[in-house]
């Protein structure tokens, strides 16, 4: 089968490995788009992420869509032809945090994309059965793989207690930013801004319900938000940029007993943030990692009609343009949120 295989940094080659077979209990994906996100680019580009370097050669990837392709012995209720959305997390089960439902930090878990775990930049995946979640609702390929963003937003704003009367902002448009502003918007909130430094995000941002939008670039954001505030700033801020100030500009411009979420990935191994700001307006600082136990949420989203994510695609792109796309999305170009990577001519999914 084809895959795409990073063999260091900016070292994409496409080879030949052999066509895996599902066991008890997995299936057989064929994979249909993979989307990029931040996580991909930063292996991309440095060769690791935090302070793991990626084995290589390695598969990337893990926003994922693709059709059921072969199913093991003792799988039931999924069948050859069902488009279906990949959970890319796979825990252990038996640990104590999965025991008590925190499977996100889960300390042996599996998650594609991520080393050891081959990601989903193949012609086909296996994953258990449990992962494969079909979706019911007329939608490309590319927005299936956007569930998992989405599915992130959702559990921040449930680990935030986001709830009607909020008010909120968020730091970092990228999608899962954007997928945070939806979740907080849906949780009853008021989008009072949202800030990045490309502005093409930030009209998508505007598109999805944000009231204001600040362009980092050309204003300051703390300024703007406690002006739209009265000074007072905001209950809930989320940092989802990955990057140092907007961490320290998501502290500033919260509001005293607020609450802060940091969501982004840094590319540093520390962090520092306004101590003395944080400590006198008693700030609640809460990292969130991945999603837990949303996916199906999101897809109900999808499957009612309630969020269309066609939004969030900005690019479709063969796989013969994957260093293209990954280049495009490590820089942020103007014009780049969501860039699909389709091996070949993709059809509407179809619904047996």
């Amino acid at each position: 089968m084809r895959v795409i295989a990073l063999y260091g940094p900016k070292d994409l080659r496409e080879e030949e490995w052999p066509k895996p077979e599902p066991g008890d209990g997995e299936v057989r994906i064929k994979i249909k788009s993979v989307c990029i996100c931040g996580s991909d680019t930063t292996q991309y580009t440095t060769g690791g992420i935090d302070n793991s370097k990626t084995p290589v050669p390695f598969v990337l990837g893990h926003e994922v869509a693709g059709l059921i392709d072969a199913v093991g012995s003792g799988v039931e209720n999924l069948f050859e032809g069902t488009p279906v959305a990949v959970e890319p997390d796979m825990p252990c089960m038996q640990c104590e945090l999965c025991l008590t439902g925190r499977q996100n930090i889960c300390p042996d878990v599996k998650f594609l994309g991520a080393s050891p775990t081959h990601g989903a930049l193949a012609e086909f995946i296996i994953v258990p059965a449990q992962n494969a979640l079909p979706v019911k609702a007329p939608v490309t390929f590319a927005e299936i793989a956007c569930i998992e963003p989405l599915a992130i937003g959702i559990y921040a704003a449930q680990k935030m207690k986001i709830s009607s009367g909020d008010t909120v902002a968020v730091f970092g448009s990228g999608g899962v930013g954007i997928s945070c502003m939806i979740a907080a918007k849906k949780s009853g909130a008021r989008i009072i801004a949202v800030t990045d430094k490309v502005q093409s995000r930030l009209d998508i941002a505007e598109k999805y319900g944000s009231e204001n939008t600040i362009n980092i670039n050309e204003e300051n954001p703390v300024e703007k938000i406690l002006d739209l505030t009265n000074g007072r700033g905001v209950d809930v801020t989320i940092e989802a940029a990955g990057e140092l100030t907007a961490l320290q500009d998501a502290i500033s411009s919260a509001a005293i007993g607020g609450r802060v979420a940091i969501i982004g990935i840094p590319h540093e191994q520390e962090w520092s943030f306004p101590a003395a700001i944080a400590r006198r307006r008693e700030l609640l600082i809460q990292n969130i990692r991945r999603s837990n136990h949303t996916t199906e949420i999101a897809i109900d989203w999808i499957e009612r009609r309630e969020i269309k994510l066609a939004g969030f695609i900005s690019h479709n792109l063969p796989w013969e343009k994957a260093e293209e796309g990954f280049n495009k999305a490590a820089a942020c170009e103007e014009g780049t949120l969501r860039i699909s990577l389709e091996p070949e001519e993709i059809e509407e999914p179809f619904y047996p």
